[in-house]
């Protein structure tokens, strides 16, 4: 079975990011991160944990860092089988 974390490090390749955070806490824009990174990170989020991320929650902060990401994704309540 595959952290939640674990599962958004997967969404972060399958898109394409040109590093892969060395850590949870590891700013993703240090990563390369950017807004057109952002748009398609929020449509694998959706097909990995189906979950639907507001416009609003798409923001720095939620975004920030994988830990960021799995809160924004616990919040939203979203499915995390393997």
């Amino acid at each position: 079975m595959f952290a939640v974390e674990d599962k958004i490090k997967g969404c972060l390749m399958k898109i394409g990011l040109p590093k892969v955070p060395a850590t949870d806490r590891t700013p993703l824009v240090d990563c390369g991160l950017d807004s057109l990174f952002s748009v398609m990170l929020v449509f694998e989020l959706d097909r990995t944990f189906g979950v639907r991320v507001p416009a609003t929650d798409v923001t720095n902060e939620n975004f920030a860092t994988v830990e960021a990401i799995a809160g924004l994704i616990g919040r939203l309540g979203a499915k995390v089988a393997p």
